[in-house]
């Protein structure tokens, strides 16, 4: 157990060798741009729509809860 303990601090204390390259390039590297992918078929909803509709949804719950309470 011991001598397993040891050669794994002892692998773990190694450093790589540093890999540098002293040569040029001959052509110069350039970034590219990263394009995004998005859904094409993707589809435009208006803003009054997103404010509108759960505005719409809950005055039709709150009205049929008013109206099941008054028949209780």
């Amino acid at each position: 157990m011991m001598k397993e303990v040891r050669y794994i601090q002892n692998w773990g204390e190694v450093a790589p060798t540093l890999l540098i390259c002293h040569h040029k390039n001959s052509r110069r590297s350039k970034l590219e741009t990263i394009l995004e992918e998005g859904c094409e078929n993707s589809v435009v909803v208006p803003k009054r729509i997103v404010y509108l509709l759960p505005i719409v949804l809950s005055m039709l719950l709150y009205f049929m809860f008013c109206r099941n309470l008054a028949r209780a």
